[in-house]
Formats: C-alpha cells, sequence, structure tokens
C-alpha cells in the first residue's frame, strides 16, 4: 500500500494461498484494492504469499487487464523495469504489454531462455505453481531489496528500501539480521521452495 507513491496507475496483488492464487486488480490506489471484498475473501485461504504491485504504465493502456501480476498457466509473476527489445519475446505482438509477454515466454520456455533474449530494465518475482517457488531474477538496472523474516521462514521484498523498513516497522515484523538488507546479485536466480509442514 505504501509502494502507491511512487507510482498510481493501477495496482494490484496476487494471494497465493492453500486452495490457489487469487488475482485481485484495478486501475485503483493499492488502499482501495485492499479494501474491496474480492481482496478480504481471497486473504481467508491459507497464505503462502502475497505479490503486490503497482503500475506506471510505459507500454500499453492503463487498463484493469494490464495490471500486474500476469497469470499464464503456472507462473504468476511482476515485473518493474521495460525491455527495449520486446519483439524477441515469442508472439509479442499478442500482448498489450512487455511484461505480459515476458510471462508468457517464462510459462512456455523456461527462464533460462527467456532471460537470454532480453534487454532493457528487469526485476522479476514470481511465483511458480508446479515447482511450488518463489523466485527473485534482476540485471540490476531495478532496485530490488528483500529480507528474511526472524523464526520463520518468511521473506519479505520492496522496490525501496524505506517501504520495506517501514511496513516491517508498523506491522511489528522482526527481521533475521536488522543490520543487513539483501539485494539480489545481478542474474542471479533465487527460488525459494515452499515447504508445505510449516
Amino acid at each position: 500500500a505504501m509502494d502507491c507513491v511512487r507510482v498510481n496507475d493501477s495496482s494490484c496483488v496476487a494471494v497465493i494461498g492453500g486452495k490457489g492464487i487469487s488475482v485481485v486488480k484495478d486501475i485503483e490506489l493499492s488502499d482501495k484494492l485492499l479494501d474491496t471484498a474480492d481482496y478480504k475473501l481471497a486473504k481467508k485461504d491459507k497464505l503462502l504469499c502475497l505479490l503486490g504491485h503497482n503500475r506506471a504504465a510505459t507500454f500499453g493502456k492503463v487498463i484493469k487487464e494490464n495490471a500486474h501480476p500476469f497469470q499464464y498457466k503456472h507462473i504468476t509473476m511482476v515485473h518493474n523495469g521495460t525491455l527495449e527489445n520486446r519483439w524477441r519475446l515469442p508472439q509479442y505482438w499478442n500482448y498489450d504489454t512487455d511484461s505480459e509477454a515476458l510471462a508468457h515466454c517464462i510459462a512456455d520456455h523456461g527462464i533460462e531462455t527467456t532471460w537470454g533474449v532480453i534487454e532493457g530494465a528487469a526485476t522479476l518475482v514470481w511465483w511458480d505453481a508446479t515447482e511450488q517457488t518463489l523466485n527473485v531474477l534482476s540485471n540490476g538496472k531495478r532496485p530490488f531489496y528483500m529480507q528474511p523474516l526472524k523464526d520463520s521462514n518468511g521473506l519479505v521484498w520492496s522496490s525501496e528500501r524505506w517501504t520495506l523498513l517501514t511496513a516491517a516497522l508498523r506491522a511489528g515484523i522482526t527481521f533475521d539480521k536488522p543490520e543487513k538488507i539483501y539485494c539480489p546479485i545481478m542474474d542471479k536466480l533465487y527460488s525459494f521452495k515452499w515447504n508445505v509442514n510449516t
């Protein structure tokens, strides 16, 4: 919700739970989105992950369908950045945004093939429902901060360091190593496997 101070063309959250994935999106600010009946209903499931995004439109119209995350097959993905060569993604002309084309390419061809052809700014976070993993990959052209939680298997992240710290403070969340905020190493894939026993 605090991230909407950066951009406000649209907002969305994927609620990834034990019963599946619910995506709630609109061209509203995130505080209004989080107050909707759809979001409140989705959050009643056993939560595995909340994957939120506020969009600043580059390619594509400002419409609900172009809000992130994009969901295709087993992939639910958000993208921070703008590709300079979206034409290299298969059937890119079928999608209004470069980000939606990315999600389809990852689902159909895998991250290795997809990552190998893109140019431009790209920080990706996606849930792979087949592998039950949360994945982070960045080429370093957009900021990204992540932090494990103390005494749990949890992880929080943000495009802004201050929102990560402020949100944790407001929610009473304690970091594993509060003195250190992690940034992904460029072009290194981070995969966090969901443990069904926790």
